[in-house]
């Protein structure tokens, strides 16, 4: 749903016309809008026109049949601006000819909006205006996209310039880079019983500009399972994936041992009463027109500790809308919150070249360490 930022009567006081701010339009990616919801009601379209509406119980009726329009536009007021609807009446109309008392001036310069006109109709329940809601949908879901969108825009992101980026560990289509591991194609089973496959992960939700920055940023590596750094050697944000490494990159890896380490070593777990053993993830349910919906992961009995009590993490994640990815986020925090280790020691200067979010390996004889990662 969105904001009224503007409003008129016309008509002899018959018709209002209502302007709903949607979205900010983003810089790469385009818009589109495919069902359009007044109240619990589906709108049905002829080009601009209201010609019926389908209730919660799959009732077709004519109620509102020629008293509702509505236009959509992407980024500006013009006819080339209109994404709804594609084709017929309206379908190339400038806001300025639907609002009264707009003129060309009226650019509504890089946002997504709608224009609904309502004729009053009494008997019809039409006397003012319901809750409206769009399923709209941007072309632009990889988290890599969408985290370089928003770093790079200085309109409603952070504003960085692509000198401070590592544009490669973000866009990058190796699966060792944000996106290319994003686009992996990974097995589920749907609700057909079918074994299917998609994108590992997708940004699907919405940003709020008066969040700052940095709380955004932490959304879009939530839904993703990326952490966000700063490269102190480059000078640049990075992304790195949180994921399982290749055989290769296992042999590549700088070892630890005692001709490099030279301090104690210190290691630590987490403690039996902090041990999480069940994760509860909140999301927008795509099946429920994006209502609250949960998912629950719990570590099988066989798996605890003995005398471990229950120990429920529970989080909202605002930019994932199926159960799917949600129960894959669920997983992965449960598990390393189990096995987790936290090892510290002092290195001489060879330590250096480690950057955060490398694994490396390490040998000691006393912990019966031979390369561990």
């Amino acid at each position: 749903s969105g904001t009224i930022f503007d409003a008129a009567i016309s008509n002899q006081n018959d018709t209002m016309t209502y302007c709903i701010a949607l979205s900010e339009e983003t810089q790469t990616g385009t818009f589109s809008c495919s069902k359009v919801f007044m109240a619990d009601d589906e709108l049905v379209f002829s080009g601009n026109t209201v010609v019926s509406h389908i209730n919660p119980n799959q009732s077709n009726t004519t109620n509102y049949a020629g008293n509702v329009r509505l236009n959509i536009y992407a980024g500006g007021s013009s006819g080339s601006d209109v994404i709804f609807p594609t084709s017929g009446t309206g379908s190339n109309t400038p806001a300025s000819s639907i609002v009264p008392h707009w003129g060309a001036n009226h650019t509504a310069n890089s946002m997504v909006f709608a224009v609904l006109q309502i004729d009053y109709d009494a008997e019809n329940g039409l006397v003012g205006l319901p809750q409206m809601s769009f399923k709209m949908k941007n072309t632009l879901s990889n988290p890599g996209d969408v985290l370089y969108d928003y770093l790079t825009s200085s309109r409603y992101g952070a504003g960085l310039s692509t000198a401070e980026i590592d544009v490669n560990s973000i866009t990058g289509t190796a699966n060792t880079q944000m996106k290319g591991y994003s686009a992996e194609q990974v097995n589920y089973t749907n609700q057909a019983n079918a074994s299917v496959t998609h994108d590992r992960y997708e940004i699907n939700g919405v940003l709020s500009t008066f969040d700052t920055s940095k709380t955004n940023i932490d959304k879009i590596c939530q839904a993703s399972a990326t952490f966000f750094t700063y490269n102190v050697k480059q000078g640049k944000f990075s992304a790195i994936p949180n994921r399982a490494i290749s055989s290769t990159e296992k042999a590549n890896c700088l070892v630890y041992n005692d001709d490099n380490i030279v301090s104690k070593i210190d290691i630590s777990s987490t403690e039996l009463y902090n041990l999480y053993n069940a994760v509860e993830v909140e999301f927008a349910d795509n099946t429920r027109k994006d209502q609250t919906n949960t998912v629950l992961v719990e570590t099988p009995s066989g798996d605890r500790n003995a005398n471990e009590p229950d120990n429920r993490l529970k989080y909202r994640v605002d930019l994932i809308n199926d159960n799917m990815r949600a129960e894959a986020l669920a997983n992965i925090d449960l598990n390393q919150s189990r096995v987790g280790t936290v090892i510290q020691f002092e290195t001489d200067f060879s330590g250096m070249q480690t950057d955060v979010g490398d694994v490396v390996k390490i040998t000691n004889s006393l912990y019966g360490w031979s390369d561990k990662l």
